[in-house]
């Protein structure tokens, strides 16, 4: 039984090692090779739930900073108290100089500093959690935020927090 094994395992290797030397197992001549990609890696984003964020106000929770990137005219019609207002255009251009200072300037009214405090929490609220918080994490990691925790979108953006019900409706300004 041990000599069965042992044979299979090798035939495993054998054909393994075979299909990354490139060499075709038939004719022996090279396989052809495709041309390195070179796209960028997806961007992750970190979801919060409406109800996570929901307990963080109602507790009085410290350490979060809530960044609204709806356009000014969208904030001022209703937004979750404590948020700024840090618009954010939805463009494929990663270098977005007017959406970058306008996240500068919320940060700095937040916390003194234009990018990344340590200790700090940041929520990104949109429309719908997509393709503005989206843009708005590319900008926060280029201006120094990390991957992880400190990094979050509300999940369903504040189309969802302001359908959620009257405990949500009264964290509306």
């Amino acid at each position: 039984m041990k000599r069965i094994l042992a044979c299979l395992l090798l035939c495993a290797l054998t054909l393994g090692l075979c299909s990354c030397t490139g060499i075709d197992s038939g004719s022996g001549a090279p396989l052809p090779t495709l041309p390195a990609t070179t796209a960028a890696p997806e961007m992750v984003v970190v979801f919060m739930s409406s109800q996570t964020l929901l307990g963080i106000l109602t507790s009085e929770s410290t350490g979060y900073i809530l960044l609204d990137v709806r356009a000014a005219e969208d904030y001022a019609a209703g937004h979750i108290k404590g948020a700024f207002s840090a618009p954010v255009t939805h463009s494929e251009n990663s270098d977005d100089p007017v959406s970058t200072a306008n996240l500068q300037a919320a940060l700095k009214a937040a916390t003194g500093d234009a990018g990344p405090v340590p200790g700090l929490t940041y929520v990104v609220l949109c429309y719908k959690g997509g393709a503005f918080a989206k843009k708005a994490t590319e900008l926060l990691r280029g201006l120094g935020f990390g991957e992880g925790d400190d990094l979050l979108t509300l999940d369903g953006g504040y189309q969802t927090w302001s359908a959620s019900g009257a405990e949500y409706a009264d964290w509306v300004e």
